[in-house]
């Protein structure tokens, strides 16, 4: 059970909402300022000249908050150990089930192999945790291989490969680990090898986001995972949570297209008119932020013809030209564009 739901007394508990800029008095007299606070990552700085605490919000939970004397947020307010009746904080939100009861899910593992999507998973359940594998052969997203190719260089750096040696190397799994709240990962690869018909599987060590037990010199955590590996996890977790879900492969927004010729859509039909000058602001359900996005790529993204020509000059790996485009954002493309070829076709 997480901590925040064991001590709701204590003050100095940090959850996904505690604000950078936090300021926590110890009873050592010292000081620590929240500098980062991903939901599970929290580091703190040490407003004097100690060294910073670097590690999972249940960690800093369960050893620091009760050494806390005082909570200044960045807007001033402060709150003191001693005010009576102090609030408990407010828990992130977790799924719940049908009977109310809390819900948490964790992919352990996502697997591409022949064709399959293998994706096994935990449901924690208060008391229990129930665990589910799933193994199928219909297409995925095309952001759940990407994101699983995206590793390849992280398998080079924590294997400690010459540069050179990513030629060839196509990552095919990932397992994970959820030890105190803290993320672990196991990349699974294959290397394909000039002198066999066999590739060289690798299997990287196992490797968590942060140590298991905080280190103020920080010198452990030179041995966990790059922040940027931990981004690209977190896209492929996302991506097999979607899977999961039952959000599969759609080709609408994804296909270039022969001139001005209709995208293909869900079943036949002939989408009328003249598509291409349309502004993807007249898409509707498309987010102004993922317009936006669109809109900062080089060329700029304005148009369903500017899309598609962009997709036709990059193929499959297009979204991965353009800067803060992620899974999230392909999603909504992908349904807003699907919606709209639907309704074109109609008219």
């Amino acid at each position: 059970m997480d901590a925040i739901a064991e001590t709701e007394a204590v003050i100095g508990l940090v959850d996904g909402t505690t604000p950078i800029g936090t300021t926590f008095a110890m009873k050592d007299g010292g000081e620590y300022v929240l500098t980062a606070n991903t939901g599970r990552r929290v580091e703190m700085e040490d407003s004097g000249d100690g060294p910073e605490w670097i590690g999972s919000r249940q960690q800093w939970n369960e050893s620091q908050a009760g050494q806390v004397t005082e909570v200044q947020s960045p807007d001033g307010k402060i709150t003191s150990a001693e005010d009576p009746d102090l609030p408990p904080p407010d828990a992130e939100p977790e799924p719940e089930r049908a009977d109310g009861a809390i819900a948490a899910r964790l992919v352990t593992l996502v697997r591409i192999r022949d064709g399959d999507v293998e994706i096994q998973y935990e449901v924690c359940r208060g008391d229990h945790t129930d665990k589910y594998t799933m193994v199928c052969s219909e297409a995925p997203r095309p952001a759940l291989p990407q994101a699983l190719a995206a590793l390849a260089p992280h398998v080079i750096e924590i294997c400690e490969f010459p540069a050179d040696y990513g030629q060839g190397i196509r990552v095919t799994g990932l397992r994970l680990t959820h030890k105190k709240e803290i993320l672990g990962a196991v990349i699974t690869a294959v290397k394909t090898l000039g002198t066999s018909d066999i590739p060289f599987v690798i299997h990287t060590p196992h490797k968590t986001e942060f140590p298991y037990s905080p280190q103020d010199d920080g010198a452990a955590q030179d041995k966990c995972l790059s922040e940027g590996a931990v981004m690209v996890i977190s896209a492929v977790v996302e991506e097999a949570f979607a899977y999961i879900d039952g959000s599969r492969a759609v080709t609408q927004a994804r296909l270039p297209f022969a001139d001005n010729a209709a995208p293909a859509s869900p079943s036949a039909g002939a989408v009328i008119g003249d598509w291409k000058p349309i502004p993807l602001s007249e898409v509707p359900g498309l987010p102004p932020i993922v317009r936006n996005v669109l809109a900062n790529a080089e060329p700029a993204i304005l148009t369903i013809g500017d899309l598609t020509e962009f997709q036709a000059k990059f193929g499959e790996t297009w979204a991965q030209k353009v800067k803060g485009f992620g899974p999230s954002s392909r999603q909504k493309l992908d349904e807003a564009m699907e919606r709209f070829w639907a309704k074109r076709k109609k008219q």
